[in-house]
């Protein structure tokens, strides 16, 4: 066992002992200046734009599609919340106030992160974006985010526990309380703490901007159904549709066309990540130059879901990235997982990695031996069906 001064962070999940965790980052960065967005999106979504009026809602029928087939409004989603809009209603009612009564003062999510069973990445449209297909699982690795009701006249903050991470329109989590809110003062402070790392094919920031639409439309009250909450959602990002939801998902197209699966027995991973990150245009490059495509897992990885065997479920998974991804630091952790008879597993582009572990004592051995090669992060974690839950 490890015990040293230089274990910097211990965690645990579902009950199995953690005995590893750095932090990549501490402290906090401050607020800058917010930037314009002249009419939020619900106001241009309904037509109920002071600035312009007469625009008609406009969601996509594959929008409407997704949670009318589905059954499962975004509020099914966490353990606690709710929602009265039903699923599936492409229109923002527009009769009464646009925001309902609402008497909270703040509310406090915690938000998983992900990790990709299978990425397969089947082609690559006129737009220049890549459809895959690809099995989302999210894992008991969280972010929280905690907002607050100011005085309503104040601008919209954010604060982080995180140097380095950006506090203003470059972060995800404030474009998407612009999407919905718009550039007027809205009395709302928001504060992020990450443990989700970043640069690491993990969703840390869909999922905390996801968590910031979903927090806002509760807080506030707000007026937007599950199909426009969907539908800006995708506008921020491929995979912020996904964390709406969390649990097992088979995701296709650009990621936007999710399908529920049963959840999965429950899986204990060794997640690894060293100081390097990857650019995913670069893989995607990568991936576009090879003479022959990787062979795909996510049949196999659909097939295997519910295999009460760990070994034979994580043989079926697999990543076409791992294909293009030569990091040094990737390479090491791949070879500690083979050495202890774990089989490396890429999740999105990188640069974190999983593997699989059969029961808690291979786990910690791993994470001790990920440790004392100098990773940034090593976490043990188990897979979970929830998704954003307040607490």
């Amino acid at each position: 066992m490890c015990s040293t001064a230089a274990q910097k962070r211990m965690r645990c999940s579902k009950s199995i002992p953690i005995r590893i965790r750095r932090r990549q980052f501490p402290k906090s960065c401050g607020n800058a200046s917010k930037p314009v967005l002249p009419v939020p999106i619900w106001q241009r979504l309904s037509g109920r734009s002071s600035k312009k009026a007469g625009i008609r809602c406009c969601v996509p029928s594959t929008a409407r599609r997704l949670w009318t087939a589905n059954s499962k409004p975004i509020s099914c989603m966490t353990k606690t919340a709710s929602c009265s809009i039903p699923a599936g209603n492409s229109k923002m009612p527009l009769t009464g106030s646009l925001w309902r009564k609402n008497d909270m003062n703040a509310l406090k999510l915690r938000i998983p992160a992900k990790i990709n069973l299978s990425l397969d990445i089947t082609g690559k449209r006129s737009d220049g974006y890549h459809t895959l297909r690809s099995v989302f699982q999210t894992v008991g690795i969280f972010d929280t985010l905690t907002l607050t009701k100011t005085d309503e006249n104040t601008p919209l903050s954010l604060t982080c526990d995180t140097e380095g991470i950006p506090c203003d329109a470059r972060n995800l989590v404030w474009k998407a309380a612009q999407k919905l809110l718009g550039d007027d003062p809205c009395g709302i402070a928001m504060h992020l703490e990450k443990h989700i790392p970043s640069q690491a094919g993990m969703g840390g920031g869909s999922a905390d901007c996801a968590a910031a639409l979903f927090g806002i439309r509760k807080l506030c009250g707000l007026n937007v159904t599950d199909a426009e909450m969907l539908q800006i959602a995708a506008s921020l990002g491929a995979d912020v549709p996904f964390f709406l939801r969390g649990g097992t998902v088979l995701c296709e197209g650009i990621g936007e066309i999710m399908t529920p699966l049963a959840p999965m027995p429950a899986r204990l991973l060794v997640m690894a990540k060293g100081e390097e990150g990857v650019s995913t245009p670069a893989g995607y490059r990568a991936l576009d130059a090879l003479d022959t495509p990787p062979a795909p897992h996510t049949d196999a990885v659909l097939a295997h879901l519910q295999d009460a065997d760990a070994d034979t479920f994580f043989a079926a998974c697999g990543n076409d990235f791992d294909a293009v991804t030569g990091l040094a630091e990737v390479q090491t952790i791949r070879r500690i997982m083979r050495e202890n008879g774990v089989i490396p597993i890429l999740s999105g582009s990188g640069a974190a990695v999983f593997g699989g572990c059969s029961t808690p004592e291979q786990a910690e051995h791993l994470a001790e031996e990920l440790h004392a090669a100098g990773l940034s992060f090593t976490e043990i974690c188990r897979t979970t069906a929830e998704g954003i839950t307040e607490i």
